[in-house]
């Protein structure tokens, strides 16, 4: 899945009587162009953050999708619609969480150590390669010796404590246990010979080097710069393209016979000084994330985890596999890779992100490639916390699955149904506790505040959840989950009688739905929920559950403007009303009484 950051750059933004300008503009054109691309998105949201950096609006839009096509496009597109003066810049990236890396096509391979196969000061090879053209120079850089010389660094200490090493000629050394185990699963993929110890020049019977013998495209937007050699014709060097996409994890294409090995070139890391002090163009290994997996679960160490997954701008390679090949070779390590977890992606400071303003049925897109998120401690708080709550108001009904992670942090609504003791619908979040809440300023903490939560509101029962395409049923589900989600992400602190916008903007709040007149929520302690079902200790976690109070856009503007005192205030008005965490689209605004 494709994380494309988009962001504008103009000169206009280092003038600040100009800036107001330049904003609308990229206001314009973030309308223009998420009516234009959102129906080939899974989430297209608005980037809301601070000031202005050099000459880089902020003022950005996030896209995540399965369509590997879009970055050129959205090029193309700003060229037709922003004035000459601005340029769009698009970063991409991937999810790198364990599901999508053990599930993809192709990741790169990084190991965490300098090159063994080159001099220490430079990158020139240890030996010579022949010469594959005598007209431009270039060499034979296929045709590796059986007995390879590597540098000293093989036997630091550093590297004694690893399984692998690097070299810079689209090679690995490995000790002998994984090149067996390559042997097992992937034979056909490489070669693979001796190297020789330093100085010694004698074969080193733990070591042997491996180097893939298939390649995969070039990195994208690289265009060759002549002059061509007129009997090879290769290029002098190679450039990357005008507004080209900021990434290294597109390729242009995975055609290769390979199965589970390949090299990457780096087309564009070689000229002619290198030719001429015979420097060997750059070239990493391409694993497939089914490799990486066993690698991985078979305690290899000196692999590190990878910083993106390999996108093929060919539509008909495919980005993630469904089914994972080989055995792990530990059942103690068994799955470690898939429930590894990481937090890699474009961030720009504190980010505030709008709503998805994709259409919801493209969500249903990523179940067809990998698996939903989850780990471990991820799982056993939600059983545990659906465990406490059902326990206290019946089972639940219906959930709905967080299928696209907002930074790899699935949240689940859980509904239950009216029972006697509790005659109305109750809607709670699962995962935001997987994370801990910053805590509050010491003259604003409660005496018994939790940095782990979940939220709730209770719905009439007559309420109907079953139409998700209608906004005017599923915006409690909507706004519920995207609470949570900014909450747990942006770490702020959250507790007992503390209001939150809907979402922080330029308008500063959205209305929740043209049906109803909130804009926000208020905090409390469920007046529906007795006191022991409030918290839960759970993995060793102790958990608070808060009520969310739907409040008016007049209401939310009296807390924002005096905060702390006005929260206190507001919450002893709303207190001293029948009003509940029950949704009652017909509840008069306070504002009033609070003057």
């Amino acid at each position: 899945m494709l994380k494309i950051n988009l962001s504008v750059s103009s000169e206009e933004f280092r003038h600040p009587w100009k800036y107001p300008q330049a904003i609308e503009v990229c206001k314009k054109f973030n309308d223009q162009l998420i009516a234009e691309f959102a129906s080939r998105t899974l989430t297209i949201q608005r980037n809301l953050i601070g000031p202005v950096r050099g000459p880089v609006c902020d003022h950005g839009v996030l896209i995540q999708t399965l369509d590997v096509t879009l970055p050129n496009d959205l090029v193309a597109f700003a060229q037709t619609c922003l004035p000459e003066t601005f340029e769009l810049i698009t970063h991409v990236k991937t999810h790198c969480n364990g599901p999508a890396v053990c599930h993809a096509r192709w990741i790169e391979l990084f190991i965490d150590q300098m090159s063994v196969d080159t001099h220490s000061r430079d990158e020139v090879p240890l030996f010579n390669y022949p010469v594959a053209c005598k007209t431009c120079g270039w060499l034979d850089y296929d045709a590796i010796p059986n007995s390879m010389k590597v540098n000293s660094h093989i036997n630091s200490k550093q590297q004694q404590r690893l399984d692998v090493a690097s070299t810079n000629n689209g090679m690995i050394v490995v000790r002998k246990h994984v090149l067996e185990l390559l042997l097992d699963c992937t034979p056909d993929d490489f070669t693979y010979g001796q190297i020789l110890k330093p100085r010694a020049n004698t074969p080193d019977p733990d070591w042997h080097w491996v180097r893939p013998k298939h390649t995969l495209g070039n990195r994208h937007n690289l265009t060759a710069q002549p002059p061509f050699c007129p009997d090879c014709n290769r290029p002098a060097n190679y450039h990357a393209g005008e507004n080209a996409s900021f990434s290294f994890s597109l390729i242009d294409h995975f055609h290769s016979p390979a199965k589970h090995m390949a090299r990457i070139s780096d087309a564009g890391i070689w000229f002619p000084s290198d030719i001429e002090r015979k420097a060997v163009p750059l070239q990493h290994i391409a694993i497939s994330g089914s490799l990486m997996r066993l690698l991985v679960n078979a305690g290899v160490k000196g692999i590190k985890w990878p910083d993106y997954i390999q996108v093929s701008l060919d539509p008909n390679d495919p980005m993630y596999v469904k089914d994972l090949d080989f055995e792990d070779q530990k059942a103690n390590r068994k799955s470690k890779a898939i429930n590894t977890v990481g937090f890699i992606g474009v961030t720009l400071g504190q980010i505030e992100h709008s709503p998805n303003e994709a259409p919801p049925q493209n969500m249903s897109q990523l179940d067809t490639y990998i698996p939903a998120i989850r780990t471990p401690l991820r799982d056993k708080l939600g059983d545990g916390i659906v465990e406490h709550m059902q326990g206290h108001l019946g089972p639940a009904r219906r959930v709905f699955h967080d299928r696209l992670p907002y930074d790899e942090l699935p949240i689940d609504v859980y509904a239950t149904s009216p029972t006697e003791t509790h005659p109305w619908q109750t809607l709670f979040t699962v995962g935001m506790s997987y994370v801990n809440i910053s805590k509050p300023a010491k003259a604003n903490c409660p005496e018994d505040f939790t940095k782990n939560l979940e939220l709730m509101i209770c719905l009439p029962p007559e309420w109907d959840l079953s139409k998700p395409d209608d906004s005017a049923c599923y915006w409690p589900v909507f706004w519920l989950r995207h609470a949570a989600h900014r909450i747990s992400t942006n770490f702020e602190p959250f507790y007992a009688n503390y209001c939150t916008p809907s979402q922080y903007a330029d308008s500063y709040a959205k209305q929740f739905d043209p049906s109803v007149p909130f804009y926000g929520w208020f905090s409390r302690k469920p007046l529906t929920l007795s006191p022991e079902a409030q918290r839960l200790r759970c993995a060793s976690r102790t958990i608070q559950i808060l009520g969310l109070t739907v409040i008016h856009e007049d209401e939310l503007t009296y807390m924002t403007e005096g905060y702390f005192p006005t929260y206190a205030k507001f919450a002893k008005v709303l207190n001293s009303t029948s009003a509940t965490e029950m949704i009652d689209v017909n509840r008069a605004s306070l504002a009033n009484q609070l003057k």
